[in-house]
């Protein structure tokens, strides 16, 4: 059993989207699109 992880990476003073952050569950890594926005899977419990 996975959970969807969702969330939204923005520069802290103008609120933009970053793209291309690297985004990990430990195990896993995806990139930030072109708004920002990642989405990946942890397992619970997990680290």
């Amino acid at each position: 059993m996975t959970i969807p992880v969702k969330g939204h990476v923005r520069d802290a003073t103008s609120g933009t989207g970053l793209e291309g952050v690297p985004v990990s569950n430990c195990e896993h890594v995806v990139r930030t699109d072109s708004d920002g926005r990642y989405a990946l899977e942890v397992s619970p419990g997990g680290r």
